[in-house]
């Protein structure tokens, strides 16, 4: 595997000369007007420092690939060498709905009426004003496939007896706005005082449980991993 990785890294930043260039100058190929004004346009792209501006020559939902020029001088004339490489981000850019380009991500949440929507990503969603609705949140994704999501409850696992118990149940709650991108239900379960919070971010949606207080342990159920914290007498 590192064999592997270490091959695609030199495919991706190995320099290579441009195809389809004109020839350098004084070669006597082709026009040569025409090779003055291709070297001229070139060069006056050049930055103070002396270097050749990167430019984003692909874009894909989570990449782009940049170029960069450089020159080098000989006998011959002027010799131009196009460097490339690939920037990797999750959900970098998204489909342009009206013109099918793709553009930059800017996940953002805006109220509405009925709710909240987040947008500006390749995800896109819809939180409900109460949490505590049939469809509390709903999901499309890039490929148009709609999810929609309900939070049940708070429930522990028991690995040694393989079962579970429901501790707190979803109780109503409305959502609030506490950053450009995050949604706060507070107070959301019975029993025991716990807040749902959603983050929307180039790469999806995120649920986090926080918990404000510590929730109710039975031991009758959870026994046995309990007899590993216990204190045992003498």
């Amino acid at each position: 595997m590192k064999n592997i990785c270490l091959f695609l890294l030199l495919i991706l930043f190995c320099p290579k000369a441009k195809a389809d260039l004109s020839p350098p100058l004084g070669s006597g190929v082709g026009n040569p007007q025409t090779n003055q004004t291709d070297i001229q346009a070139i060069l006056a792209t050049r930055l103070p420092d002396g270097t050749f501006p990167a430019n984003i020559v692909e874009r894909g939902q989570n990449h782009r690939r940049w170029e960069r020029i450089t020159t080098k001088t000989n006998g011959f004339g002027i010799k131009v060498l196009t460097n490339s490489w690939v920037e990797l981000q999750t959900g970098m850019y998204r489909r342009n709905v009206d013109t099918g380009e793709w553009v930059e991500s800017a996940p953002g949440i805006i109220i509405t009426n009925n709710g909240a929507i987040a947008q500006g990503a390749p995800h896109q969603a819809h939180f409900s004003v109460n949490l505590n609705s049939p469809v509390g949140v709903e999901v499309q994704t890039p490929d148009n496939q709609l999810l929609k999501l309900h939070v049940l409850g708070i429930a522990l696992y028991d690995f040694v007896k393989d079962s579970t118990v429901l501790i707190a149940e979803l109780q109503d709650s409305d959502g609030q706005l506490v950053s450009t991108n995050q949604v706060l239900y507070t107070n959301a379960f019975t029993d025991f005082h716990a807040d749902v919070r959603y983050t929307y971010s180039r790469s999806g949606i995120e649920q986090d449980i926080i918990l404000r207080q510590r929730p109710p342990l039975p031991e009758s159920l959870f026994e046995n991993a309990f007899k590993v914290f216990r204190d045992e007498p003498a």
